[in-house]
This record gives C-alpha cells, structure tokens and sequence, in this order.
C-alpha cells in the first residue's frame, strides 16, 4: 500500500448547527442548503472515525479506546492527515478539545459560542453576528474576523486570541494565566486580568480594567 494512499467516505448525518471535535483532526466548515459530512483519511483511521449529532450538536472522535486513539494519532504523524468537510446551512457553536484545527468563513447568525481546550487552532473569518462567545482553556491559538455587537472573551492558560479584526461595539475580556488577546471595539471593552495577561485593543471605547498580577491593557498603535 503507498504511504501517502488516503480514502475519503461521505456519511449521511442528522440536522445539526454546532460541531465538537474530539482528540485531533482538520474540520473545514463549509455554508450549504443540507447538513452533510466528509472523511478523509488513513484507511485504518476512517472506519474508526465515529460521527454522532448529539442533541444539535454534531460529535467527531476516534475510537472507543485510548488504544485505538493512539494508533489513530501515530498514523496521523506518518503525514496522513485526518480532514473533515462538514456542512451545514447555521452555525451555532464550535468546540474542540484537543490538538485539533478548524477553519469556516462567512457565517452569520444571531449567536456563535466557540469553545476550545488543548492546543487547538480555531480560524473563523468574515463572520456577522450579534452575539460572540469564546472560551479557551490551554494554549489554544483563535483567529477571529468579520463583525460581531457583543464579544465575550474567556481565555485561561497562555492561548492567543487575534481578533482584531472582528469589529465590535462591546467586548469582556477575562484572562487568568498568560493569554494574549487583541481585539477592536468601538464603545466598551471591559478587561479582567489575572497573571500576566495582555489585551491590546484598536479603536477608542470606554475602557473598565481589573488587573491582579502582572497584567496589561493597552490601545495598539495607529488605532
């Protein structure tokens, strides 16, 4: 069998609007009319692959066992990638918990709830909603853009949270440990710093800060 031989299954999923993605693997969430999902993969990983909507949420994991999830990750260091294609018409909410990366552009919507623990890589860009929450615990790296009216922002570890280019008119920013946040405001940013947390904001709102440690909050050059 060649080294680089991947195969690729279309599953047929229930309706879903939020995706949790378990250990590792690459989710590509793209905008369509139906729910749908795609593997892509080592031959020996795709079958334990298991894809479940749980309530309104769509779970991706592998195995059943640590063993078959070590195996599984051992094939993926061989360079044989995990990818998942999931499409849906709404999204409401992105969890990972793990090593895992996901990357969507263009949803809207009237709340996205992001949600990652580990060190994970989370890219949603052009994104229009009302409500933003984002929680990380680790040393998670987020990339946000596009425009929300409120953001909440909790980050505990040494995450990175680059989103400065989501427009907001309110934002809350709580670290506890080393995170560094960016992000652009146009009215009230609130910031509570615990450690050695840095927020550093472009635009010109309100600014409420409490700082216990070694922590700052400042207005980036240029804003």
């Amino acid at each position: 069998m060649p080294e680089n031989l991947t195969v690729r299954e279309r599953r047929d999923v229930a309706a879903f609007t939020a995706v949790e993605l378990r250990y590792f693997g690459q989710v590509r969430l793209v905008r369509g009319d139906t729910c749908a999902l795609e593997i892509e993969g080592d031959p020996d990983v795709v079958p334990k692959v298991r894809s479940e909507v749980r309530g309104s949420t769509l779970v991706l994991e592998v195995g059943e066992s640590w063993l078959d999830r070590l195996t599984s990750g051992l094939l993926l260091v061989a360079n044989r990638p995990l990818a998942y294609t999931v499409t849906l018409p709404t999204l409401t909410g992105v969890a990972v918990s793990g090593s895992g990366d996901v990357t969507g552009s263009g949803w809207q919507g009237t709340g996205l709830k992001v949600r990652v623990s580990g060190q994970a890589d989370v890219s949603c860009t052009d994104l229009d909603y009302e409500q933003l929450d984002v929680v990380v615990s680790g040393r998670g790296r987020i990339t946000l853009s596009g425009r929300a009216k409120a953001a909440t922002l909790a980050i505990s570890g040494s995450a990175d949270v680059l989103a400065d280019g989501l427009a907001s008119e309110t934002s809350e920013v709580r670290i506890a440990g080393q995170a560094n946040v960016d992000v652009r405001v146009a009215e009230r940013l609130s910031v509570r710093i615990a450690g050695l947390g840095r927020v550093r904001y472009r635009g010109d709102p309100k600014v409420k800060q409490v700082i216990s440690g070694a922590g700052s909050v400042e207005q980036a050059e240029g804003s």
